[in-house]
């Protein structure tokens, strides 16, 4: 028999109706489902972009799981609001029992989901959580002195002994949902416009929202899977990363399935794919379990680095103007189309911190806004990485050379091209060496504005300092 004749199932960032686990508990446990999308009114307070990709992902992504319900003849709620007062009355009002919810790890949403867990309990309703989003959250893989891993190698070795086949197996079941008619006081789709953002479109066609055509651009992926440890770090090749950071981002494919694709195939290509997954998870821990890294270096003895600050420098970086032409393409890259490939995140954020010298927090932050698969736990991992900062991360005194960079990863600066095209008749020898090249005196492209080599004394001099 089940325990509750109705459960609200609150959907965040797992937007699917498939192997979601929520979902999944929620329907075990209940004769019915109705399913609620919040646009939480704190968060889109902060937003100053009104062409924000995420909320046109988001939108047309809860778009697509409603016209899904139509077809069961239910419908998914949809409120602008703030969920601390939304879901425990929208869960009263409908005569749910109980709210289910797949758990976030970020600082804020854990503060909010406790809000919302006790306001429920003042109003006799029961709430449960579960993981959904990593594949093992912050306190499941711990060292031997039961703590949190600091470093990443050690941790993949305890996550792979750990998984077993329960831990990715698909989450699936029938789901009763509640009949529309029952919903018809709730249901009002706000438009992109009510929301008080502009509709966008999307450069990519991995970018494209919802769980059809996540599921779609993995299996495009799993084609080239075997070829990905030759193809990863190149970024003229559009098919070279798997594109799916958007759609794990929000959810609209599982992790699980992604799991599943790749465990247990033999190939190299499969193996470093599935070792990024576990990134993922690592990252997501190390947010769990030391939040102060939020605006915070995780190792300590670098908060009091003596970063510059110099606003005609960050202006050069945001714009893609700095003379140095793989950082350049890379910015405008990601301005233009809300993405950047993976490798020449790692060349910009590496150049922001140890060419410019400017505090990584202020490169984060400008990724946090323009990024669609913005997620801060990766987010922050990766700069804080990049800075030498983190956790496990890159060593101070190795610092990319940006030309150096350039040329083995662009070599024939077809990425850097596409990205600059006033460099569309220089040689790559020249794109690669623009401090010698003086590419500014036949072009409108501008000189570089640091010099690497004098810079990179002056970066190691701010670490042996702090």
């Amino acid at each position: 028999m089940k325990k509750y004749k109705r459960a609200l199932v609150w959907l965040r960032r797992d937007l699917r109706l498939d192997d979601n686990t929520a979902l999944f508990e929620a329907a075990k446990a209940s004769e019915e489902v109705a399913l609620v999308f919040i646009f939480d009114i704190n968060i889109l307070a902060l937003l100053d972009k009104k062409t924000d990709t995420r909320i046109n992902f988001i939108h047309n992504s809860i778009r697509e799981i409603n016209n899904q319900l139509s077809s069961l003849g239910s419908a998914v709620i949809v409120k602008n609001a703030d969920p601390e007062i939304e879901i425990p009355t929208l869960a009263k009002s409908l005569n749910a029992e109980a709210v289910f919810f797949n758990e976030d790890y970020e600082p804020t949403t854990k503060e909010r989901d406790k809000n919302v867990a006790r306001e429920c309990f003042n109003k006799n309703i029961k709430t449960h959580h579960f993981k959904d989003h990593v594949l093992f959250s912050g306190d499941e893989v711990l060292n031997q002195a039961k703590l949190p891993y600091k470093v990443f190698s050690p941790y993949r070795k305890a996550w792979l002994k750990k998984i077993s086949l329960e831990d990715y197996t698909e989450r699936e079941g029938e789901v009763i949902y509640t009949k529309k008619e029952l919903l018809s006081s709730h249901l009002s789709f706000p438009s992109i416009k009510d929301l008080g953002f502009k509709s966008c479109n999307y450069h990519y066609d991995f970018q494209k929202p919802g769980s059809e055509s996540g599921k779609k651009t993995l299996e495009a992926f799993l084609k080239r899977l075997d070829n990905y440890d030759l193809s990863r770090d190149f970024p003229r090749l559009e098919g070279g990363t798997s594109g799916l950071s958007v759609h794990l981002r929000f959810g609209t494919i599982s992790l699980r399935r992604c799991i599943r694709a790749c465990i247990n195939q033999k190939t190299k290509g499969a193996r470093i794919w599935l070792s990024e997954l576990i990134w993922r998870d690592f990252y997501s821990m190390i947010l769990d379990t030391h939040p102060y890294v939020v605006n915070s270096s995780f190792n300590k003895k670098y908060n009091d680095i003596g970063w510059a600050e110099d606003e005609k420098l960050l202006n050069a970086w945001e714009t893609g103007m700095t003379g140095y032409p793989i950082v350049d393409a890379g910015m405008r890259q990601l301005v233009n189309t809300g993405w950047m490939h993976n490798r020449v995140r790692m060349i910009v954020a590496s150049f922001f911190t140890k060419d410019l010298l400017l505090d990584w927090r202020y490169g984060e932050a400008f990724f946090a806004k323009h990024l669609l698969d913005y997620d801060l736990a990766s987010n922050n991992g990766g700069w804080q990485w990049s800075a030498s900062t983190g956790c496990d991360a890159q060593p101070y005194f190795r610092i990319f050379n940006p030309s150096l960079q350039s040329k083995r990863f662009d070599d024939k600066a077809e990425y850097i091209k596409h990205w600059l095209p006033e460099l569309k008749d220089c040689s790559p020898k020249e794109i690669h060496s623009p401090e010698t090249s003086l590419l500014s005196t036949k072009t409108n492209y501008p000189a570089p504005i640091v010099e690497h080599f004098i810079q990179k004394k002056k970066a190691l001099s701010l670490f042996n300092n702090a």
